[in-house]
Parts: structure tokens; sequence; C-alpha cells
């Protein structure tokens, strides 16, 4: 199972404006830089995983909430507003229709934020 985003998904949420002191974990990245013929270390990046992109995305957005549903093959998620009627819970509807899904649940999460970030659903401001 993946728990950690990498290097250049990293990179992409802190261009977008994440924190990346949010990030709980970092790497070394060799950037094949030289100096004078010399090769620079490796420089140090964030990395962040699985439980820093679930605390990024919001629970709700309006009454839309957060929804994860995984299958033995795949990860669903999205934000959906759930109705009930006699007695029976349904989905009414799939916030924006967008629902992510990929085999490792941060690959579908990572898409999900992404989503959220550009659609303004989360201030990048508080976060960076």
């Amino acid at each position: 199972m993946k728990t950690e985003l990498t290097i250049q998904e990293s990179g992409r949420l802190i261009e977008l404006g994440v924190d990346a002191k949010l990030a709980s974990y970092e790497r070394y990245e060799d950037t094949g830089r030289k100096h004078c013929g010399i090769e620079l270390p490796p420089e140090i990046r964030p990395i962040f995983g699985l439980t820093d992109i679930l605390s990024i995305l919001p629970k709700e957005i309006g009454n839309y909430e957060l929804n994860i549903n995984s299958t033995e093959v795949e990860h669903f998620v999205s934000y959906i507003l759930w109705d009930s009627m006699d007695d029976c819970t349904y989905i009414r509807d799939v916030l924006s229709g967008d629902q992510f899904y990929a085999t490792e649940l941060i690959d579908a999460l990572y898409q999900l934020l992404i989503w959220a970030i550009e659609h303004g659903y989360i201030n990048t401001e508080n976060h960076g």
C-alpha cells in the first residue's frame, strides 16, 4: 500500500499553495547540479503522506461530505450529498459530478485535493 506521494506530486501541491510544513516526511533528491565541476549534495524535499492529505481535505463542503469508497481493486473518493427517504439513505448528488478513483487510496485523494484547491474549496492562503 502506497502511503506517501512522490517528490513530484508533493511539489505540485506546494506549487498550488499548500504549506510544505504540513508534509510529514522528507526525501533527498539528487538535483544533478554542479558548481565548479563538483556535484552539489542532494536537496531535502517535503513529502506529503496519506494522513497529511486527509488532514488538509475538508470533511465537508457545504452539505456535501467527504466520501471514501473502496473495493478490492480501486478506491473512489468524492464529496457526496446524502438523502434519506423511508428509512433508506441514498446518494442524492456528487459535488460537481466529480469522483476520483485509483488503485491506491492516496492517489485518488491526491486527485481530489488538487480538484478542491483548483475549484477554490481550500484556501491555500491558510496553508502556505
